[in-house]
This record gives structure tokens, C-alpha cells and sequence, in this order.
């Protein structure tokens, strides 16, 4: 397998991984523990606020969770919805570097992008959610860490392709040059 199908096979995980952060945002991001899941799902369902049923409080993901905090009279409103856009434009911009190739981009909002997946991890547990016992992390979660994590990689991975590739075309341009001579 030559280096450029290589690069381009690490590009292309990279591109799934960061399509996949998008997906995670709509994923369950905490999860009712099963016995408060089970008591919440057997009560009738009921609106509790502006399309927000007491069912949609069992699985939360990080759309769901941003919604029915704007729904809250004190909440700032507006750093929650930047939030939520600046973490799906971050797994944009890993998709749009990864199908460029371009490493250096990859990195830097892969790193970006883990900071403000802490603020959500940050934004979760001050709300007490998971020291009240009833919530633990879901799935996204944990998805996003490792997700991060394989970008990281790739993008590392693609460096040392090029960098191979580079010092192999080097050796053919010196070797023809003292040919040449």
C-alpha cells in the first residue's frame, strides 16, 4: 500500500470520527440511573414545559440538555447556544482539514474542540446531575474522549506519512541530480 493511500485511509477515519462527534451531540449524554428511568418512563407522559416532556429527562443529550436550559429564567442563554454551535463548527472544521489532509488543522480544533467538550462535562456536573445519584455519564460522553482521541492520532499519523514522503522524494530529486552529473 503506498503512502498517499495510507494518508488518505487515516483521512478518511478522521472524517468518520469527527462526522461521529456531530452525531454525539444528539446522543445521551448523561442517562437516568435505571431505577429513576424506570419510575420516570412509568409515569404518564407530560409536557412540562414548552415541548419538554418529564420522559426527555431520562436521556439528555447535549442538544436537549442546551434546550431545556434556555428555558430557565436565569440561565444565559446565549453562552449555552454559542456553545453547542462552536462544538458542532469544531467537528466541521475537523471534517473539512481531515478531507484536506491538512494535519496542523486537524490538531488544532481537535484540541479546541476537546476544551469546549470539558465546558459541557463542566456545565453537566455544576448543575448537579451526577452528585445527586440519579444521573451517570452516557454515552457521548465517553464517545467524544475517544473519538478526540483517534483524531489526534490520525492527524499525528498523516504527519509522519507526509514527513516519509517528503524525505523519499528528497532522496529521488538527490539521486537523480548525482546521476545527472
Amino acid at each position: 500500500m503506498s503512502k498517499n493511500n495510507k494518508v488518505f485511509i487515516t483521512s478518511l477515519v478522521c472524517i468518520v470520527c469527527a462526522a461521529l462527534l456531530l452525531v454525539s451531540m444528539f446522543l445521551p449524554y448523561a442517562s437516568m440511573k435505571r431505577e429513576f428511568a424506570k419510575k420516570a418512563l412509568a409515569e404518564p407522559k407530560v409536557e412540562m414545559e414548552k415541548g419538554i416532556t418529564n420522559h426527555d429527562l431520562v436521556r439528555l443529550s447535549i442538544v436537549r440538555f442546551t434546550r431545556i436550559l434556555n428555558l430557565s429564567k436565569n440561565e444565559d442563554k446565549t453562552f449555552n447556544i454559542i456553545l453547542v454551535v462552536v462544538y458542532a463548527a469544531f467537528a466541521a472544521l475537523m471534517i473539512l482539514f481531515s478531507a484536506e489532509k491538512k494535519p496542523a488543522g486537524i490538531i488544532v480544533f481537535d484540541i479546541l474542540f476537546v476544551g469546549v467538550a470539558a465546558l459541557f462535562h463542566i456545565n453537566f456536573a455544576m448543575r448537579n446531575l451526577m452528585q445527586s445519584g440519579s444521573y451517570r455519564w452516557g454515552i457521548a460522553h465517553y464517545a467524544i474522549y475517544v473519538l478526540a482521541a483517534i483524531i489526534f492520532v490520525g492527524a499525528i499519523i498523516i504527519i509522519i506519512f507526509k514527513k516519509q514522503e517528503k524525505k523519499k522524494l528528497m532522496e529521488k530529486r538527490i539521486l537523480a541530480s548525482t546521476h545527472g552529473l
